[in-house]
């Protein structure tokens, strides 16, 4: 952080153990982020008892591969817990995640290095994809590939740019 052209906050902040202060100004600000936006409560972290909250990363690419791991991660824990005999390995190769085709090339590298096929799908005249192309795409896309049906539990808000659904036989 610079001011009139000076250093007043230099750190390394990978983790609370490397900068406590910086952690606590990075929770701070995006308390006051989602305080600005109106968020409810549970996604705030000084008043959820600190199950809410989040981290700034530094791009928008950095963004979208965190996101995509953790919704990875949610759907091999689902997985597991429904298929307690199974790896990782065999649920992996049938992840599927879904964008828009307006989504940044950002998202196909993501989805590589998470190791999740991708799938694009069309947007509406305002370039938003909507829930009932991102529902059609993955009923299209399953029956396509004989066997592989969807699984996970249905999504409130299935009109999201980014939705990774795991797909087992």
């Amino acid at each position: 952080m610079y001011v009139n052209g000076q250093t007043v906050f230099r750190c390394v902040g990978f983790s609370w153990a490397s900068s406590p202060a910086c952690t606590e100004l990075e929770t701070g600000m995006l308390d006051w982020v989602g305080k600005m936006l109106q968020l409810p409560k549970e996604f705030l972290f000084a008043e959820s008892a600190g199950k809410g909250g989040g981290v700034i990363q530094g791009s928008a690419s950095d963004c979208i591969l965190v996101c995509l791991l953790s919704a990875r991660t949610s759907c091999l824990k689902q997985l597991r817990e429904e298929n307690p005999c199974s790896e990782d390995g065999e649920f992996l190769p049938k992840m599927v995640a879904y964008c828009s085709k307006q989504a940044h090339s950002s998202m196909e590298k993501a989805a590589m290095i998470a190791c999740v096929q991708v799938r694009q799908l069309p947007t509406d005249a305002q370039f938003s994809l909507r829930g009932d192309t991102l529902r059609r795409g993955e009923f299209a896309w399953s029956r396509r590939h004989s066997g592989l049906t969807r699984t996970n539990r249905p999504r409130k808000r299935a009109d999201r740019n980014l939705s990774v659904s795991p797909e087992t036989q």
